[in-house]
């Protein structure tokens, strides 16, 4: 009997073990660690048919696959002249909901809010970096702590316009 309760306790252990797990998944502008039960899709031209227009939507559903419990957008969009960073991350926060001031961190300007989406109710994170060149906001929002910040945390640039903006450099370069 003993035997048979510690190997219950074993098998339970792996499939928290397991749960926990994320795998690596390389996108066209980004790869990053994705845990179990998360997905990605992405695509460009995203409001006009611009393909320098990029969006990576990555979510996790409830239990029946019906709603969002948690998602991490990100854009890459052209950047508009004379517009930095600062400039861009007060103009998105001033469209959301109880939206606290952006702060710098580190290369992004960093803000708290309530989009106005459909997808999940509630409030937010979002991150914005540019240059002249490019923009890139990023949205994490996961009340329920279900792994978006690991997610963002292993994000890393696939090619340079991506590698300029998060200050990064690509595999194989100094």
């Amino acid at each position: 009997m003993i035997r048979f309760c510690s190997f219950l306790l074993v098998l339970a252990l792996l499939a928290l073990t397991n749960q926990a797990i994320a795998k690596e998944r390389v996108f066209s502008e980004f790869s990053l660690d994705l845990p179990q039960d998360w997905d990605g899709s992405e695509r460009t031209g995203i409001s006009s048919r611009d393909q320098n227009e990029y969006m990576l939507f990555l979510g996790k559903k409830d239990a029946e696959e019906e709603n969002y419990v948690a998602y991490l957008s990100i854009y890459l969009l052209p950047n508009k002249p004379g517009k930095d960073a600062e400039q861009s991350a007060r103009a998105l926060a001033s469209q959301q909901a109880e939206a606290s001031e952006p702060v710098e961190e580190g290369p992004f300007w960093v803000f708290t809010g309530n989009p106005r989406d459909t997808i999940l109710k509630g409030q937010a994170k979002t991150l914005v970096t540019a240059n002249k060149d490019d923009l890139l906001i990023i949205i994490v929002k996961d009340p329920a702590s279900q792994g978006a910040e690991g997610i963002l945390k292993s994000l890393k640039a696939t090619d340079e316009r991506s590698a300029r903006l998060l200050k990064q450099s690509l595999p194989g370069q100094p």
